[in-house]
């Protein structure tokens, strides 16, 4: 903000300029800005995969961990009737469904 000399008002000058035209900035310090700016959005791109593959990571070991319940249910089930019934029940707490079937061939086709 300057005075006019003659009438004693203040105002703003305008211009087209960057705060990196700024002559107090060195060419050294806004190409440090520059540099600072691009490794912030690498961290950020960075950080939101990161995100992503921990979400698939835990999606997977949770459907791991689903698979080795019904396997081991079925492994000590008597009949067939009660490991079908245990792997519905299982799949159904897994994706938070309320109901849930299961069918099983008959042996003659």
């Amino acid at each position: 903000m300057e005075n006019d000399r003659n009438s004693g008002n203040q105002f703003v000058e305008s211009s087209d300029r960057t705060p990196d035209d700024d002559p107090g900035i060195t060419p050294e310090i806004a190409e440090l800005k520059k540099t600072a700016e691009l490794e912030r959005a690498a961290r950020l791109a960075a950080e939101a995969n990161a995100e992503g593959f921990l979400r698939e990571l835990s999606r997977n070991q949770r459907g791991l961990e689903l698979l080795q319940t019904i396997t081991m249910a079925a492994n000590q089930a008597t009949t067939i009737e009660q490991a079908m019934q245990i792997a519905v029940d299982q799949i159904s707490a897994h994706t938070g469904c309320p109901l849930g079937h299961g069918y099983l061939q008959s042996e003659d086709g």
